[in-house]
């Protein structure tokens, strides 16, 4: 299973992300921040990951921080839209 980061601003997929057993299942509560950043894609964030700035939104409202990898793909699917890529 993979995650597909795509950028609005140049309408193109930029990655495509393997998504292990363990996040899948939930055992692995990574945030789809840390996911996206441990993979090379630049996150706006100016608190670090704190939920103070909201800069790390992702899909227009959702703050990547603040979400796991397995509740991100339960809710919303398999595509992350990062408006500045």
């Amino acid at each position: 299973m993979s995650l597909i980061v795509f950028g609005n601003a140049s309408q193109k997929t930029v990655k495509e992300i393997a998504i292990s057993s363990q996040i899948i299942s939930g055992e692995d509560q990574m945030t789809l921040m840390e996911l996206l950043i441990v993979n090379g894609i630049p996150v706006a964030s100016s608190c670090s990951g704190v939920n103070a700035c909201k800069l790390c939104s992702v899909n227009e409202s959702v703050i990547s921080c603040q979400i796991t990898v397995h509740d991100f793909i339960n809710k919303y699917g398999h595509k992350v839209v990062l408006n500045y890529l």
